[in-house]
């Protein structure tokens, strides 16, 4: 079984084999930190993972830092991906990039 609760402390203490972590401040460093990005609120700023190279990780890594220690062992900590079709289309990839 799978939560999305984005607390794995709390859904693998419950009985789930793996946590959605997603929905905190710092996910959307990741990917979708421009607003264009995303569909569901607002939000400012350069994503960790955009070529552009401007975004930061911090936050995202020290929240998921704090989780880790000892949930191996009880379940999994997933980190979904954004919708790429969506992606492909809004900011296509260079053909150096595809190759």
């Amino acid at each position: 079984m799978v939560s999305e609760w984005s607390n794995p402390e709390s859904s693998l203490d419950a009985g789930f084999h793996a946590d959605f972590f997603h929905w905190f401040a710092g996910y959307n460093d990741l990917l979708q930190k421009e607003s264009w990005r995303i569909l569901n609120g607002f939000s400012e700023g350069h994503s960790f993972f955009d070529r552009r190279e401007k975004g930061t990780s911090g936050i995202f890594w020290n929240r998921y830092l704090n989780n880790m220690p000892g949930r191996r062992i009880e379940g999994y900590i997933l980190l979904p991906p954004r919708e790429p079709r969506r992606f492909a289309v809004e900011y296509p990839a260079h053909e150096h990039e595809l190759e």
